[in-house]
């Protein structure tokens, strides 16, 4: 009789030990354990890593977030010991880490990698304020950083750069994870408000570093009047930009007068920088725009004012009813320089819209080592270009493949400045008249394993095979841009290197 009590207590245990963890599939707690990893201390947001386990009932006790911290947390998943956790998805369902004073929900958390599907319920977590005190680092060089590892940093170093202090203005700064500008209940995800641009005014110019260490901010969301939008709104003349990825910002400015508008840097003055970075899927629009109104829109950099731009590329879409629209930079001038670096984004605009530059109108601009695949698309009839609109820049090195759609040239649709060794697809972009001194070419002309330096088929002369790479039936891509090797296969090869 003893034993039969002794056997239903054990059993009533283990359906209380349950009752707070469940989990849903076709093979309910069979296979290899699976644990998850809450990271706490100097590794994630919460003061103490916690781990959870299938089958385990969750802590009574509050989990407690960092200040500044965010909820679900950095994570890890263990499946029978082994670390899986690019296979999972965890989500937070009634815990909201974004209020500004502490506060203890009471919520769940969903692990899932599509088959099978882990809750923890119950579960207490204490929130957190973020304050400038919060941040790591001193901020005064680049070997001692503010540290940014989430969305709530991030929107802190806007405040603090837009705010009075202008100590911020000119700090240092470093990203050290992917950050999700999408995060459920974050006040600047769409659908709850959006990004405030770090250096929101011509006022608040940042001058700072910023260097994301090939992390990527993912989500970024703009849906506003008025100019200089972008993740940076105005960069200066020490202002630097490093290393950085941007995934699926959309950024869309509406009214009569926007200027400056771009998914990275809205205005990238003299001297400022802008290197080894990109913009992948990226949404860039300006509407409610005469036609002969300037956007200054860029699916990178909407305005390069004399700044330098080098490794970087841009990928997605870039929209206006006005003029002055490239796939990379929007306006190129005042002795600016674009180098090694390209655009696939698809651009629609008036007039002075270009694959990669929509408009350079000053002297002693370069553009060197570039190329663009994207579309152009031009509801207007002047200056439309696969690579540039409307060209006042020095341009050598570099070549257009995109199609063109309506009206407009192979390469540029104004040149008013020397161009040298420069090429376009007349096959792609069905353009064959005669484009200054652009040479056209057919698509195999351009395919080649290496440059060809005389004869009917003469093409990419005198082009170094240092920075570009040659492959047969292949344009020639660019070595050292951001993950260039991602230009080769970019639905499916997420590693981020430079081609040998």
């Amino acid at each position: 009789m003893k034993h039969h009590h002794l056997i239903m207590y054990i059993a009533i245990t283990s359906l209380i030990m349950l009752a707070d963890c469940t989990t849903s599939s076709s093979e309910s707690f069979t296979g290899d354990l699976i644990e998850l990893k809450l990271l706490g201390g100097t590794d994630g947001d919460l003061m103490n890593t916690l781990t959870l386990t299938e089958g385990i009932t969750p802590p009574t006790a509050p989990l407690v977030v960092k200040n500044c911290g965010v909820f679900p947390p950095p994570y890890r998943v263990l499946v029978g010991g082994a670390d899986m956790t690019a296979a999972y998805t965890l989500t937070a369902t009634g815990i909201n880490p974004y209020v500004s004073t502490p506060q203890t929900d009471t919520g769940v958390l969903t692990l899932t990698d599509g088959t099978t599907t882990l809750t923890f319920s119950s579960l207490r977590v204490t929130t957190s304020s973020c304050n400038v005190g919060d941040l790591l680092g001193a901020g005064t060089d680049a070997n001692a950083p503010y540290i940014i590892d989430n969305d709530r940093k991030l929107s802190l170093v806007a405040e603090l750069v837009n705010g009075t202090d202008t100590t911020y203005r000119g700090s240092h700064y470093r990203v050290t994870r992917d950050i999700d500008l999408a995060r459920p209940m974050a006040p600047w995800s769409e659908g709850n408000g959006q990004f405030t641009p770090i250096g929101a005014a011509d006022s608040t110019v940042f001058n700072g570093t910023f260097d994301c260490q090939g992390n990527v901010i993912s989500n970024l969301y703009i849906n506003t009047t008025g100019s200089y939008k972008g993740l940076f709104g105005v960069v200066g003349t020490t202002g630097t930009i490093t290393n950085c990825g941007l995934v699926n910002a959309k950024v869309t400015v509406d009214g009569m007068a926007p200027t400056y508008i771009g998914s990275l840097v809205g205005f990238l003055n003299t001297g400022g920088t802008v290197a080894k970075s990109y913009s992948e899927d990226a949404t860039v629009i300006v509407t409610g725009l005469e036609t002969e109104q300037d956007a200054r829109l860029g699916g990178l950099v909407g305005d390069n004012s004399g700044g330098t731009i080098s490794a970087s590329y841009s990928t997605g879409m870039v929209m206006t009813s006005g003029q002055a629209a490239g796939g990379l930079v929007g306006v190129h001038d005042s002795n600016g320089t674009i180098s090694q670096s390209y655009s696939e984004a698809d651009v629609t605009g008036y007039q002075f819209i270009g694959g990669l530059v929509g408009n350079s109108v000053k002297a002693n601009t370069v553009i060197e080592n570039s190329y663009a695949t994207g579309s152009v698309t031009a509801m207007g009839s002047f200056a439309v270009g696969g690579l540039i609109g409307f060209n006042e820049a020095i341009i050598s090195n570099s070549y257009a493949s995109g199609q063109i759609v309506n009206r407009g040239r192979g390469l540029a649709g104004f040149i008013g400045r020397r161009v040298t060794a420069s090429y376009w697809d007349t096959i792609t972009s069905g353009q064959t008249d005669a484009n200054g001194d652009a040479v056209g070419k057919t698509t195999t002309q351009m395919q080649v394993a290496a440059p060809v330096p005389t004869g009917d088929d003469a093409v990419y002369v005198g082009w170094s095979q240092g920075i570009w790479d040659f492959r047969a039936r292949e344009y020639p891509r660019l070595k050292s841009v951001a993950c260039a090797t991602r230009q080769y296969a970019p639905a499916t090869t997420r590693t981020c290197e430079d081609i040998p």
